[in-house]
């Protein structure tokens, strides 16, 4: 009842603070934030609002075209709640659209780019890699879509766990300096999360790394990772009660469970049998979860990403230690590219989609046999210590 009562808090500050914005009346410079295929997407502070493309007289294409700009527009409006909410408005935080006085194109400014190289396709993916920075006219953005791994590639909680366990990993000979590794590691993933701009996966991610240092350091593992990420999941909607409705949330705390949950399943498996079976349930719980909105599935995306996953993480690692190496990332992004390319003329589409209602009751049984193998398993423990 606690938890509802202060999640039910933090939904009433955000209506007030949207309420202060309704009606408001904006006038200055704003930078384009994202170019969608009926509006344009503007901030005024942390307001998302959109201006719908039919109201307006602009050469779209010139954005289009565009990758590495930053457009600059003269805008003057009224900004107006938005009623009868999708889930994708849900999603991307888009509450307000702006009823417009004046709106000019100023210019465009070459954006910040983290890469020195010369070559096009190089900075792209860097940018991608390194910052998160990417844009979705981008023909990489859409080849790493069609092959159904731009998940490895945008920063997420895989990439925080591969940057955590690398860090210990160099210093796991010494278990006195366990503490301070972790507490260093944790330090520097909170610094880059700040450059990120607290993307959510990463955000999840790097909660749930602290969560389970304090489990494992002050309350000596007494709270199992389930538990952890649940308590993970509810802080981060307390921050912002409507990341709830955000695809990112949804799968990247779905997806965890679902992991944590056959790890417990199979956990009297061996190694390579549990893995695979992990790996297998994982891709179509997940599948399951994108087709609620995504209608195209590569059917060699499984087979692609069993494939990718160990380049993909060795290149993370080696492109964050690397990335100012200009002669020798590009030597190796380029090679990832064209490897890339070959495997996208071997894509083969399929198109469904998934009532969100059937997505959650194929979901139902997996939690149903956690929780008999839960029970199971204390049942055993407190036999074995009566006897």
């Amino acid at each position: 009842m606690l938890f509802f009562s202060i999640f039910f808090l933090s939904y009433s500050i955000y209506q007030l603070i949207f309420n202060k914005y309704n009606n408001l009346e904006i006038e200055g410079i704003f930078k384009l934030k994202e170019n969608y295929k009926n509006f344009l997407l503007f901030r005024k502070d942390n307001i998302n609002f959109q201006i719908h493309k039919q109201k307006i007289k602009i050469d779209f294409s010139l954005l289009n075209n565009e990758i590495n700009q930053v457009h600059n527009f003269y805008i003057k409006g009224k900004l107006v709640k938005l009623n009868n909410l999708s889930l994708f408005n849900f999603s991307n935080q888009i509450f307000f659209s702006l009823r417009i006085t004046d709106l000019r194109f100023i210019d465009s400014e070459k954006s910040y780019s983290i890469s020195n190289s010369m070559n096009p396709i190089v900075n792209q993916y860097l940018d991608l890699i390194v910052i998160n920075k990417h844009s979705r006219n981008s023909l990489i953005y859409q080849k790493l879509n069609d092959l159904n791994i731009l998940h490895l590639f945008t920063i997420s909680g895989f990439h925080f766990n591969l940057i955590y366990l690398f860090f210990n990993s160099m210093f796991s000979k010494r278990k006195k300096l366990a503490l301070i590794t972790d507490l260093i590691g944790i330090a520097l993933l909170i610094i880059y999360l700040v450059v990120l701009d607290f993307k959510i996966s990463a955000a999840r991610s790097m909660l749930f790394i602290m969560l389970i240092f304090l489990n494992k350091n002050m309350f000596d593992s007494k709270f199992d990772n389930i538990t952890l990420l649940s308590l993970c999941a509810f802080l981060i909607a307390i921050l912002n009660p409507y990341l709830i409705f955000s695809y990112s949330y949804i799968l990247s705390f779905s997806i965890t469970l679902i992991i944590l949950t056959c790890v417990f399943l199979f956990r009297n498996f061996n190694f390579y049998w549990k893995t695979i079976l992990i790996l297998v349930i994982a891709h179509i719980y997940a599948t399951l979860i994108t087709h609620t909105f995504n209608e195209n599935y590569n059917i060699f995306s499984f087979f692609i990403q069993i494939l990718l996953i160990p380049i993909i993480s060795f290149n993370y690692i080696f492109t964050l230690v690397f990335f100012k190496v200009t002669f020798l990332i590009e030597k190796t992004i380029l090679l990832l590219d064209a490897f890339l390319n070959l495997l996208l003329e071997s894509n083969l589409f399929i198109k469904f989609i998934i009532p969100s209602d059937l997505c959650i009751l194929l979901s139902i049984p997996l939690f149903i046999l956690r929780k008999v193998e839960y029970d199971n398993k204390y049942k055993k423990f407190y036999e074995f210590n009566s006897s």
